[in-house]
């Protein structure tokens, strides 16, 4: 874990590949319940590297994306996940976002008030419950909120229940994480790591 920590934070490049679309399909016609993805890099720590996350076989387990219209605020959470080799774990991914999500540039936002100094637009949360690794727990802080990226929305579709309407919404965003990891036998270990979040989510709102 030492010489894993001590190595220089490289940059992460986003895959164009992840949000392409090889079929030709006009994405805006698409089904939303389809073609959901989660894709996290980190330059440092235990998940380091750029893996596919999915949802792990958990009944909290869940990714999704809602809007709030009296606050303003679009909220993006994963709860739960699994990388696609099946060894890295996040137990958490919340990130908040100003306005309902447009495409190109959505500025982050913060579940504080707005006056909060500095701006708190998420966080990171990692437990190793089964013991599987040398680390107990992990909190990460997004340091720079920097915007989200969106490359495509769908259209709203409504659902049956008349309350709520969806759609798919694809996009990505980097920071700089601050994280804190309990070890099972060493010290406290500090670091800061630069992650990226590639996604294609459903995101919910009222009509």
């Amino acid at each position: 874990m030492s010489s894993m920590l001590k190595k220089g934070i490289v940059p992460l490049l986003l895959l164009a590949s992840a949000c392409s679309n090889e079929s030709g399909t006009d994405l805006r016609k698409a089904p939303v319940s389809g073609d959901t993805y989660l894709y996290i890099s980190f330059s440092e720590g235990p998940n380091q590297g750029r893996n596919k996350y999915t949802v792990n076989d958990d009944p909290v387990g869940s990714m999704a994306m809602t809007f709030t219209a009296a606050n303003n605020v679009s909220f993006f959470e994963a709860r739960n996940l699994i990388s696609e080799d099946g060894t890295r774990l996040i137990s958490s991914l919340r990130r908040f976002t100003a306005g309902e999500m447009q495409e190109g540039e959505n500025r982050a936002s913060s579940w504080l008030p707005n006056n909060s100094k500095p701006m708190d637009c998420g966080r990171l949360e990692q437990r190793d419950d089964k013991n599987d690794h040398d680390y107990q727990t992990l909190y990460g802080t997004f340091l720079e909120c920097q915007p989200t990226i969106v490359t495509m929305v769908s259209n709203w579709r409504e659902l049956d229940d008349g309350v709520n309407k969806e759609r798919l919404v694809r996009g990505s965003f980097k920071d700089t994480v601050a994280i804190q990891m309990a070890m099972d036998n060493e010290p406290f270990q500090n670091f800061k790591a630069s992650m990226e979040v590639e996604f294609g989510v459903i995101e919910r709102a009222k009509k």
